[in-house]
């Protein structure tokens, strides 16, 4: 057996994240195994200076500064052979992302790629489960962030389309969400729901794990349009202070765990599909999945296609 330790570093709007993954090789390398090591996460919320300022202010910027010293300490101690550090919608959009990267990379070597929504879908596909999935149906996976939502379509063949909409958490409880770009959702899903047949959702996202936990779904099974809807109830019959102290949800998860359940269930009544799938990965599992497929590949000289089992709950 071989052990290695692989990273991803994820700067989204609401939350930075560092996820270290056992990755477990059985000695005749044809089957390799991914677990999580450990999982690191500060709620910064670039997003709340970005999306009204257009850039990052001086203190969420030295918070990121400072997140960034303290993962790569971590990465050391852990001796991570191979990592990589995206940065989705925030940074997407902020005037002085290109200063904050600079300042960082010479103060810890770590070098920030801020990806393309595009791309954001790619490695958010890359994290699925084959043995999860079956061959009669088709798949909308939704990833809810802070700044964003992506959607991909793919069935086990390959993926049919993807799309990015500026509909985020962070966004929604600024009052950022242009109603425009809720109707260009809306169109978009209701389109490749009636022109793709068995249609199964799929969600990810702190958000959408941290609903499932709280709904007690076996895991396994979908989560459901009436539970989901009696899950929301639940939670707002409680004001912030108590969805932390009675609920138990962290302070940067009692907001927007709100708007994030109301915005799946519309999404669920658009398309007409009254169950949601959540297989408890993210951004960071597609991340070290890819990564791990590179250095597999580059290592062989070929293309790695033995399977990648993800077996990760990070919520």
């Amino acid at each position: 057996m071989n052990l290695l330790k692989f990273g991803a570093i994820d700067i989204g709007s609401n939350a930075v994240r560092l996820f270290i993954a056992n990755i477990i090789e059985d000695e005749h390398n044809t089957n390799s195994v991914i677990t999580k090591s450990s999982m690191h996460r500060i709620p910064i919320r670039l997003g709340e200076d970005v999306f009204s300022t257009g850039e990052v202010g001086e203190i969420k910027s030295e918070k990121l500064l400072k997140t960034m010293q303290a993962f790569n300490l971590i990465m050391d101690v852990q001796q991570v052979k191979q990592y990589r550090a995206c940065a989705t919608s925030a940074l997407r959009e902020a005037r002085n992302s290109a200063q904050i990267i600079n300042e960082i990379y010479k103060s810890t070597g770590i070098k920030i790629e801020i990806i393309s929504s595009q791309e954001e879908a790619h490695l958010l596909y890359r994290c699925r489960k084959l043995d999860e999935f079956k061959n009669e149906y088709n798949y909308i996976s939704i990833d809810l962030g802070g700044g964003s939502m992506e959607f991909t379509l793919f069935n086990l063949k390959d993926t049919i389309d993807s799309n990015s909409f500026k509909v985020g958490t962070i966004r929604m409880l600024n009052g950022l969400v242009e109603d425009s770009e809720i109707e260009n959702l809306k169109a978009w899903l209701c389109d490749k729901v009636q022109k793709n047949k068995h249609i199964r959702l799929i969600g990810s996202g702190g958000n959408m794990n941290k609903l499932f936990k709280l709904a007690q779904v076996k895991k396994g099974k979908p989560l459901s349009y009436k539970k989901l809807k009696n899950l929301l109830k639940f939670l707002s019959s409680y004001d912030y202070d108590d969805r932390m102290k009675v609920v138990e949800l962290n302070p940067d998860r009692a907001d927007v765990i709100i708007p994030a359940a109301q915005l799946f269930l519309k999404i669920m009544e658009w398309s007409g599909i009254k169950e949601i799938y959540v297989p408890m990965v993210g951004l960071v599992d597609g991340i070290v999945a890819d990564e791990y497929i590179k250095y597999r590949t580059k290592l062989r000289g070929i293309p790695f296609t033995e399977p990648v089992d993800l077996m990760i709950d990070n919520s």
